[in-house]
């Protein structure tokens, strides 16, 4: 059994640029894919709220809900399958970020559907506070 020591100062210098150049590497594989889809997730949820201060028929809210969804399925199909590498504790910031989202999103939408119908006055700040979470969790994953 071979007995391990600890590296020279030059051993160490070398293993110190070879992890900073794996590192960088992994990162660009993994590129920053999952921020990118909550910054975008977060646009198409203001998006879809800012559409809903001026949607008083059915159509409207039945369009501008057609678009939400596939604005978040293109995210989906175009952004994570190429999301091989993620960085340490993306699932806790991922799972937080969308929990937040959840959560403020249905009070909204019930309330927003049941008493301001086509109301900006409601719609609009309920746009901005629905997609803070999702640019917290953004902004968070962008700096790990």
């Amino acid at each position: 059994m071979a007995t391990m020591h600890p590296p020279t100062p030059d051993e160490a210098r070398a293993l110190l640029r070879s992890s900073t150049t794996s590192a960088a590497a992994v990162r660009d594989i993994g590129g920053n894919r999952h921020a990118q889809w909550l910054t975008g997730h977060a646009v198409a949820v203001f998006s879809y709220f800012a559409a809903m201060a001026t949607a008083d028929q059915d159509v409207e809210v039945l369009v501008s809900s057609a678009a939400y969804a596939a604005a978040l399925a293109l995210l989906s199909v175009t952004l994570l399958p190429g999301a091989t590498v993620s960085k340490s504790g993306m699932g806790r910031r991922w799972l937080r970020a969308l929990l937040w989202w959840g959560a403020i999103y249905a009070a909204c939408m019930v309330v927003g559907a049941s008493f301001f119908r086509a109301e900006p006055a409601f719609w609009l700040p309920a746009a901005v506070v629905t997609a803070l979470p999702l640019a917290i969790g953004a902004l968070r994953e962008n700096r790990a």
